[in-house]
């Protein structure tokens, strides 16, 4: 007799693995409990939670570590957070839908599995691999409005994970020079051509800083503390020359939007200028910079995405 359910469909061990990963994305935690803690929590022997355990081990998910625990790995940011739980909601409603025209547990499980291939079927042959939640969507964004393609958005830790298995669907890699040399060797091993660009906003293009007084209120607004971090590295002097000058990343300007102050002259993400176009109307002066500070890498990636370059590869 069929089940009712699609987590019925799968073995006990897959089954358990999903509800764990569910939970790592709902509630982070650092480690996850025992094979025996889960074992009476779901119903199941000891070794089907040892299984379940070693699926989301081999997955990249977890790592065992004696007298430590099962240790999550990757710890999905508030953003990712909130993202995959309004896709869940989203889902939930769908099938809320279902059920209410009359579909059977059954038939809203095959619809969940076919929709599901048919996600798979349209996955985009770009993909775009970054570190944190907002430099991933906004990046991705950007080169799909560059390349005019789908792109398919994908984490650094997921994306090494997706190569050394041999699951990735993918004619191209794109990422930046700060994440080359994690993927680089496992792109070669793999056959799939890897591109990095260059992201750090060139300040001295956006800004005269020979006019401009140094007591003037500017803040740039960034993506992720690495970010920050990387462009105080790149302008030491920064802050010394231009003490007015602060750099805020973009989950502390929607945290705090007192924080921008004074601000005179606001340097953005074009697309994050877009979108919170309403929280900067107050400052006199606005300017939008491109994530991808590389045009040279961006006509490549174009050249090697159009149907006609495709169609001669062997």
């Amino acid at each position: 007799m069929l089940q009712t359910q699609l987590t019925g469909l799968l073995p006990k061990q897959h089954q358990v693995a999903l509800g764990l990963l569910d939970l790592i994305l709902r509630q982070p935690a650092d480690r996850l409990p025992s094979s025996e803690v889960l074992a009476r929590q779901y119903r199941v022997n000891i070794n089907t939670a040892k299984k379940a355990l070693t699926l989301l081990a081999d997955a990249g998910i977890l790592e065992p570590k004696r007298r430590v625990g099962n240790l999550v790995r990757h710890r999905p940011d508030q953003a990712r957070m909130h993202a995959y739980l309004a896709g869940r909601q989203r889902i939930l409603s769908a099938l809320g839908d279902l059920a209410a025209a009359g579909f059977s547990p059954l038939e809203m499980a095959a619809c969940l599995a076919a929709a599901s291939d048919e996600h798979h079927r349209r996955t985009p042959r770009i993909v775009y691999a970054d570190f944190e939640f907002n430099e991933l969507l906004l990046g991705t964004r950007e080169l799909e409005l560059a390349c005019g393609q789908p792109v398919r958005p994908v984490p650094v830790p997921e994306l090494e994970n997706l190569l050394r298995e041999g699951w990735l669907t993918a004619d191209l890699v794109v990422t930046t020079f700060f994440a080359e040399n994690r993927v680089r060797p496992l792109c070669e091993q793999a056959g799939i051509v890897l591109v990095p660009l260059r992201t750090t906003p060139p300040l001295e293009q956006l800004l005269n800083f020979a006019l401009l007084p140094r007591d003037t209120p500017v803040t740039l607004v960034v993506l992720s503390g690495e970010i920050r971090q990387r462009i105080e590295e790149h302008y030491p002097h920064l802050h010394k020359d231009f003490p007015a000058f602060s750099i805020l990343t973009l989950e502390q300007v929607r945290k705090s939007p007192k924080r921008l102050g004074q601000t005179r002259i606001l340097l953005a993400h074009k697309l994050v200028c877009e979108e919170y176009a309403e929280l900067f109307r107050s400052i006199p002066r606005v300017i939008g910079f491109n994530r991808f500070q590389d045009d040279e890498g961006l006509d490549y990636i174009r050249a090697l995405t159009q149907p006609e370059h495709r169609e001669t590869q062997p």
